[in-house]
């Protein structure tokens, strides 16, 4: 009935994967859970591949990194139940229910997005601030405030998706590094007028990056983007749907270009400073951070690399 699709990642999933066995085991349905690993290290691959001695359990290794998109196509392909369970494997399940209130969805045509929460306590280590106040601010948001924008709200981490309409669109694997495969899934969807429908069963982001490493992945999601603007044109309705897009929007209108990358001159190494470093990092200097990132590799195409989508 329902095939559950973890990519991994230098990540220890045995926790999640007991949790999620355990609770599948209970529904007393069909169901797999697919592993594949994207290249990790020795002994990543050593802890996560005891999971393919049970019967329901399959782990697959690859030994080449393939990249977030093709590597989630590649699951699908393995999948041979007609819903398709997305997950991200740096999570944990928040709810006793997690399973059951998916498999209460597994109808019709319906794409479902169950949403991201983060622990309350802010973490120890101070390099985490950053990507956790990030996600408490702008990635935990009830269903009913993602429903407001349900397409322009979709993420990879924890969805749930019919295999016949995953088959229609699929990720696209020019889009290699992080970030923004999510945006261009979301609004092929509504392209072809499927509009996601949003429940409260989050999974908990407990794979927090330190704030250098999330800086790196932030301006490879600002290059994907501009791949994805140049190369499927977009209409309008993207722009105004994608918060930093919508921001752009205006600068290009009022011909303000100039003025950013002025500003960029002047402060990029400071904010970023500030992001790397400070222990109580402004999250509105994070959006500035990201505009003005936007604004220059679009001003400077020359300092991106762009692929064919």
């Amino acid at each position: 009935m329902i095939s559950v699709l973890i990519p991994i990642y230098n990540y220890d999933v045995t926790h999640f994967v007991e949790t999620l066995y355990q609770q599948g085991k209970a529904s007393g349905i069909n169901f797999e859970i697919i592993l594949m690993d994207d290249a990790s290290s020795d002994s990543f691959r050593k802890i996560n591949r005891q999971w393919q001695m049970k019967p329901e359990i399959s782990y697959i290794q690859l030994e080449q990194n393939v990249g977030r998109a093709k590597i989630r196509n590649l699951l699908a392909e393995k999948a041979q139940y007609d819903f398709l369970l997305f997950q991200d494997c740096d999570a944990e399940i928040a709810s006793p229910s997690y399973f059951e209130n998916y498999l209460t969805q597994c109808q019709g045509n319906k794409v479902v997005c169950g949403g991201t929460i983060y622990k309350e306590e802010t973490p120890k280590d101070t390099s985490l601030m950053l990507r956790w106040k990030y996600g408490k601010e702008r990635e935990e948001k009830s269903a009913e405030k993602r429903q407001q924008q349900p397409n322009a709200a979709f993420t990879t981490n924890n969805f749930l998706i019919p295999k016949k309409i995953f088959n229609t669109i699929k990720f696209h694997e020019s889009l290699i590094k992080y970030g923004h495969e999510d945006t261009l899934f979301g609004y092929e969807l509504s392209q072809q007028n499927i509009i996601i429908h949003h429940i409260n069963n989050p999974l908990i982001h407990v794979g927090l990056e330190s704030a250098a490493v999330f800086l790196q992945k932030t301006e490879e999601g600002i290059k994907n983007l501009i791949q994805i603007i140049q190369t499927k044109k977009p209409e309008k309705k993207f722009y105004q749907d994608v918060k930093l897009l919508s921001y752009f929007l205006i600068i290009k209108t009022y011909r303000l270009n100039w003025l950013f990358n002025l500003l960029y001159q002047l402060f990029y190494q400071k904010i970023h400073k500030h992001l790397k470093n400070n222990t109580n990092p402004s999250i509105k200097y994070f959006d500035l951070y990201k505009i003005l990132l936007l604004n220059y590799y679009s001003t400077y195409p020359q300092k991106n690399v762009n692929k064919t989508i």
